[in-house]
Parts: C-alpha cells; structure tokens; sequence
C-alpha cells in the first residue's frame, strides 16, 4: 500500500508535537526527573507525557513508597539536627530568665542551660 502524505503527517505530528519536542526526549526527561527529582517527575509524568493511563499508575505505585521512604529519612535527619527538644529547653530558659536583673542574668542562663558563661570579671583585661 502507499503511503499518503497524510499518514505521514501524523506520523510526524506523533513524534513532535508543536513546540518541536518529541515524545522520546519528553519520556527521556521525565524518567531521569522520575529517578533524580521524584515530585517534578511525577508532575510531568501525568501531565507532560502521553503515557497510558495504567503505565503511568503502576510508575506512580512503584515510586511512592521510594518517595515516602526518602522524606522520611530526610525529616528524620532534620529532626535530628534542629532537636526540638533542647531548642524549646533554651527558649523556656531564656524566657524564665527574662524576669532577673542583668547581673544576675549570665547565673540564671548557666544554670538552666547548664553550660559556663563567662561574667565580665572573668575577661581578660585589654592592655
């Protein structure tokens, strides 16, 4: 059969579309974004590419759990860092020494921060 210059049109029109980025490099893109930046993978993913409807649930079953599992890591790790905890420590510290007077305010601190703060006798003096 011959081939008519319609059909080879749409041939065309599959691969490219009008801003002249074809599927390939679009399904290129969204499976390294997939695999480097999941949230702009899957957004492109759904929206961007002309997938099937079930790849596109199955790429979204099999990546979520990846996905929450890093979050989690990464909340993790941040929690661990910020501490929480010792940060609402100091501020009912600070807050709790608010009240003093400002001589006896580096006191106050060590002793609720349990750390040594140094008084202005303790300075050495400038020559």
């Amino acid at each position: 059969m011959k081939k008519t210059a319609k059909a080879k049109a749409a041939k065309v029109s599959n691969t490219t579309n009008a801003s002249g980025v074809s599927e390939d490099t679009k399904t290129i893109v969204t499976v390294l974004l997939l695999i480097f930046f999941m949230p702009v993978g899957f957004i492109l993913m759904w929206f961007w590419t002309k997938w099937k409807v079930w790849v596109k649930l199955l790429v979204t079953l099999l990546f979520t759990p990846v996905f929450l599992f890093l979050a989690g890591i990464v909340a993790a790790a941040t929690l661990l860092t910020v501490n929480p905890g010792e940060q609402m420590k100091k501020a009912n510290c600070m807050k709790s020494c608010e009240i003093v007077t400002e001589e006896e305010k580096p006191m106050c601190l060590s002793k609720c921060l349990n750390i040594e703060i140094p008084t202005p006798e303790d300075l050495p003096l400038p020559e």
